[in-house]
């Protein structure tokens, strides 16, 4: 090996074919590691001649309770590649993050998928800038970090602090607004029923329903349409089909409303609607989630949608994070607090009076 060459811990980690969170936890002597890895770790330290650099030492002990070091947090979207950049939903993420940090005086390293090789950690955690990391991502391995100060968004843990959205909530306002309003029949559809969000929306929906006895199958209409994430959808989904089965329904079961998993779901029926030739609210009303107003307000009639509070969760992730850099915990703590939102009214909701 050259010289020249600054011998990292990812160098490490491959001569002696263990990940990176093992050769972290082995040089901060860890408990409960296999001792082959112990042994081939401590030969690749002595055969490369490493030493324990800073980004070794961001991963290993929380135990030392200094202020922040590098004056720099990592916000890692762990699964989404920087063509999402600009997405509304990210940048509402992100501005939450900077704005946490331009108030406690520090910096936002912002990392993508696509500058992540599969299986290792972000470049900003190998090269010891960060001082800690909020992680956004629904099937990451949080143990590769070591003992780096983390905070996780999007999904629940048992392994490290957690705020998420409480879509299940969500879910069960969004169904009581409308049986408030006088409905009683009131269909969910959603495109991607593998998709963790909709499907708590959906149990919150149906929680509701089921206590007020008013809960029927026959108006649930989830499937699993092929979705690739690793770029934005372009076209809203078809939701011709699905609309054609509650169509076809005895007119005492068809809905009188329908809740969509999303407003991007909710403009895919309003297209629906067209085709079939029915009005939206006048003869069924539309309900979403996200909020997103562009695409909200440009729907005839503005989509009613619930407001899922992304500012608030990753604001709150950055100052759950802030609160470990300037106290350490002496060991890993893991919580999960949900955020919860708001309905915000337009007009595709009508008023059924008894």
């Amino acid at each position: 090996m050259s010289l020249n060459k600054t011998i990292t811990i990812k160098d490490v980690a491959t001569k002696a074919n263990v990940s990176v969170g093992t050769v972290s936890r082995v040089l901060n002597n860890a408990k409960n590691i296999n001792p082959d890895n112990i042994k081939r770790v401590n030969e690749a330290v002595k055969d490369l001649g490493y030493r324990k650099c800073s980004a070794a030492q961001l991963l290993g002990s929380k135990k030392n309770h200094s202020k922040i070091r590098t004056g720099n947090i990592g916000f890692v979207f762990a699964e989404l590649t920087s063509v999402w950049q600009g997405h509304p939903h990210l940048e509402h993420y992100s501005k939450a993050v900077e704005k946490a940090c331009r108030e406690h005086g520090c910096h936002a390293i912002i990392e993508w998928a696509d500058n992540t090789k599969q299986g290792e950690l972000p470049t900003c955690v190998l090269e010891g800038k960060v001082d800690g990391v909020i992680v956004m991502g629904t099937n990451v391995d949080y143990s590769k970090y070591g003992n780096l100060p983390l905070v996780g968004i999007s999904k629940t843990s048992a392994e490290i602090q957690c705020v998420v959205p409480d879509d299940r909530s969500a879910g069960r306002t969004v169904a009581e607004y409308l049986w408030n309003k006088g409905h009683r029949r009131i269909s969910y559809m959603c495109n991607s029923s593998s998709n963790m969000m909709f499907i708590s929306r959906f149990h919150g929906y149906k929680e509701f329903l089921e206590q007020m006895q008013s809960f029927d199958p026959d108006l649930v209409k989830m499937y699993n349409e092929h979705i690739q994430f690793d770029q934005p959808q372009t076209s809203f989904p078809d939701m011709t089909l699905p609309l054609k089965e509650l169509l076809d329904l005895p007119e005492s079961k068809r809905p009188t409303a329908i809740i969509t998993a999303n407003d991007w779901t909710a403009a895919g029926l309003y297209a629906a609607f067209r085709q079939q030739e029915v009005s939206v609210a006048e003869q069924i009303s539309v309900v979403g989630f996200d909020n997103l107003e562009a695409l909200c307000c440009s729907l005839f009639p503005a989509l009613t949608s619930y407001a899922i509070p992304f500012k608030q969760v990753a604001y709150t992730a950055a100052q759950k994070l802030f609160a470990q850099l300037e106290n350490p915990p002496d060991e890993n703590i893991s919580s999960t607090e949900l955020i919860k939102g708001k309905i915000v009214e337009r007009e595709s909701v009508r008023t059924i009076k008894s």
